[in-house]
């Protein structure tokens, strides 16, 4: 209970307020301890905390797959792209999730889509155990490199998915000099028990002689094309 000390002095608590002379902050009044409520958590709050859950959940195994195509590649803000595109799918179904990944630069600043005029076409068709990737190259790639790469790499990356884990299979197309690349190119893959998504990274190294380009502007990775197993 208060009390009236004097004229206008009060000590303890009246109407929820409470008097209080502290030596560290001096004479002032709070709200009594305990009276305050608990906030309500937003709902949309708790819908986003529990879609980044899922996409958490989806991305950071890719985020091992997609860091071991070329190492120390990886561009260092990979996974908050990888994120901030799942994050704005419609929905966090696979499909979608997929979906949102494709175009995906592995590396920003050397990207595939700045090496052709025409990025290169491809077909994916699905036969029994196997899937069947044919690739075409519609113009001629350019690095910005010195020296300038006279030959070409080409690395298709095949990561398949079950609902769980990613697995990757990989189809090299031997150096090419960079006027023999215009022609299509068949590769088949052995589809794994219980993989049930895909998605196909390609990568290229650039080289002179049969021997790489030791420099990241010779070489780039992309996410090309996606589908259910």
């Amino acid at each position: 209970m208060a009390k009236l000390k004097g004229i206008i002095k009060i000590q303890g608590t009246v109407a929820g307020m409470t008097s209080v002379d502290s030596q560290r902050y001096q004479k002032h009044i709070r709200a009594a301890r305990g009276t305050h409520k608990k906030a309500k958590i937003n709902s949309v709050f708790q819908s986003n905390n529990v879609k980044a859950k899922k996409v958490a959940g989806f991305a950071s195994p890719l985020l091992k797959q997609l860091k071991s195509l070329e190492r120390g590649f990886a561009g260092g803000d990979l996974w908050s792209r990888m994120n901030g595109r799942m994050l704005k799918a419609k929905s966090t179904s696979i499909n979608d999730l997929m979906e949102s990944l494709n175009g995906l630069e592995v590396h920003e600043r050397y990207p595939l889509s700045g090496i052709f005029l025409a990025m290169p076409n491809l077909d994916v068709s699905s036969e029994g155990a196997e899937l069947n990737i044919d690739l075409t190259f519609l113009s001629a790639p350019e690095f910005p490199t010195e020296p300038q790469a006279t030959e070409l790499l080409c690395k298709v990356t095949l990561l398949l998915y079950d609902g769980k884990n990613w697995i990757s299979d990989v189809r090299k197309i031997g150096w090419m000099a960079m006027e023999n690349v215009f022609k299509t190119h068949q590769m088949k893959f052995q589809k794994p028990n219980g993989a049930k998504y895909y998605l196909v990274v390609m990568g290229l190294r650039g080289g002179i002689g049969g021997r790489a380009i030791e420099l990241f502007t010779a070489t780039a990775y992309r996410v090309v094309g996606w589908g259910r197993c």
